[in-house]
């Protein structure tokens, strides 16, 4: 997703890993994760948009969060994807 460039994202290590996890403590969880290839924080509709095209185009799986919201393993990322 190289087009997303002027919306802020990360693809450092640590938030990565910390953006693979959430605050449930099933253990078996953790083996069905894949790790974040990248975080973007969209500041508006507009780029929320603009991530969600190109993820379109790309095939891309997009894994909505807000403000690490759920703790039940929802918004962790699938290994098959």
């Amino acid at each position: 997703m190289n087009e997303v460039k002027e919306i802020p994202s990360s693809d450092w290590d640590l938030q990565r890993y910390l953006y693979t996890r959430d605050i449930s403590s099933a253990p078996v969880i953790s083996l069905l994760l894949k790790r974040v290839d990248v975080i973007y924080q969209p500041r508006d509709e507009r780029e929320v948009l603009e991530v969600l095209r190109i993820a379109k185009e790309e095939g891309a799986t997009v894994v909505p969060r807000g403000a690490g919201t759920s703790g039940y393993g929802g918004v962790l990322p699938p290994k098959d994807i």
